[in-house]
């Protein structure tokens, strides 16, 4: 189906559709398509290598927390943030036990301490371990 803006636009698909013969302003038109394919696809591997960049500097920064069952911990307050009066609030809750390790997705199913379950399955960025309890 050919919209009536590309009848009065030549453009490659209506010369095609219709069978035109390619002439010089066609050609040109093709080769400037080709040039911003290519384009495209060396802008596509620049963005490739700029967010390996990017992760890998984050990755450097990043400390890896690692936890196992048993482990006593505290999980941060995500409502700390979004608190009017929050310097003098804390910023994490607790304690919890962690009762299940996930490994291939880094989130761990946690308990309080008299054994009661957690609903949800926490991150483990949002948690640290309890230094003195």
């Amino acid at each position: 189906m050919l919209l009536p803006i590309e009848l009065e636009v030549m453009t490659l698909r209506t010369a095609t559709t219709m069978r035109l013969p390619f002439d010089e302003s066609q050609h040109h038109r093709l080769l400037q398509l080709n040039e911003l394919d290519e384009l495209q696809l060396k802008t596509y591997q620049s963005i490739e290598v700029a967010h390996a960049q990017q992760k890998k500097a984050f990755d450097k920064k990043v400390k890896k927390k690692e936890f196992k069952e048993g482990d006593l911990i505290m999980m941060f307050d995500a409502r700390h943030h979004r608190r009017v009066y929050k310097k003098f609030l804390p910023k994490w809750f607790g304690p919890f036990v962690i009762k299940k390790v996930f490994v291939d997705i880094e989130c761990y199913e946690l308990e309080n301490v008299d054994g009661s379950p957690y609903p949800d399955h926490i991150n483990h960025d949002k948690l640290k371990k309890v230094l003195d309890m």
